[in-house]
């Protein structure tokens, strides 16, 4: 399944994005401009160890190589909700999910990750 984002009807200013297996192969720029992130939902549901979301102000963030700009630890078997009321700006968002916390790290996932974010 592939990432979409979406409204509910013309006058909301959010988008919700969701990507149901967000992995070491870096998502990028994928609203293709600047946007504005109010909430991230993740869930490590079906991993038993944990994972780490690492998001990117750069239209290619590559794991392993390029600091995240922020990272969300997810422990196995849970979920993380962050939410940010005035929302952080981002240029480019792109992001990845790897087992490793830090810049290094290229480890996929032990399952698969979901991502559900509010956008504005």
């Amino acid at each position: 399944m592939a990432v979409t984002t979406g409204k509910n009807s013309t006058t909301q200013k959010d988008f919700l994005l969701t990507d149901p297996d967000v992995d070491e192969v870096g998502v990028d720029d994928v609203f293709g401009g600047s946007a504005v992130i109010h909430g991230i939902f993740l869930e490590n549901t079906h991993g038993s160890t944990a994972a780490h979301f690492k998001a990117y102000d750069n239209a290619a963030g590559v794991p392993g190589t390029t600091a995240p700009d922020i990272m969300i630890a997810i422990p196995g078997d849970k979920e993380h909700a962050w939410f940010i009321i005035d929302g952080i700006f981002f240029t480019n968002f792109s992001y990845a999910c790897v087992q490793e916390d830090g810049t290094s790290g290229t480890t996929a996932p032990a399952a698969a990750v979901k991502l559900h974010a509010v956008v504005r």
